[in-house]
């Protein structure tokens, strides 16, 4: 079993086609929660007046405990967190990672997923 921890749907293109348009090939895994990491932010210094923030992660909201047998999908930034959970994965989307984009360049469909 799938489940989606992010704020949107995912889809997978398991054919070799390119176009962004629907491929009746393609997985659809809609959000079923939302799983996040909290931050908190200081200021270390300025330049010019402006505040320049250091940013804290405060730790992992809304991903359940392993369960057998089931994967969830969450952002980087989550994996980036908890390194050592097995059971997560995220949308590989990198310049390499064959993603399919829209015209204007944002990402319509992934062919993998990643670890971090």
């Amino acid at each position: 079993m799938i489940i989606n921890l992010t704020p949107h749907a995912i889809r997978i293109r398991v054919s070799a086609s390119i176009a962004a348009e629907n491929d009746p090939a393609d997985i659809v895994i809609e959000s079923g929660g939302l799983a996040r990491v909290g931050t908190r932010s200081t200021v270390c210094g300025y330049i010019d007046d402006v505040p320049i923030l250091r940013t804290e992660y405060t730790g992992v909201t809304g991903l359940p405990d392993p369960v057998e047998g089931t994967t969830y999908v969450v952002s980087l930034l989550v994996l980036q967190a908890l390194p050592d959970r097995k059971d997560l994965v995220g949308p590989a989307t990198g310049p390499n990672d064959g993603v399919v984009r829209t015209a204007d360049g944002r990402v319509y469909a992934v062919r993998a997923w990643q670890k971090w």
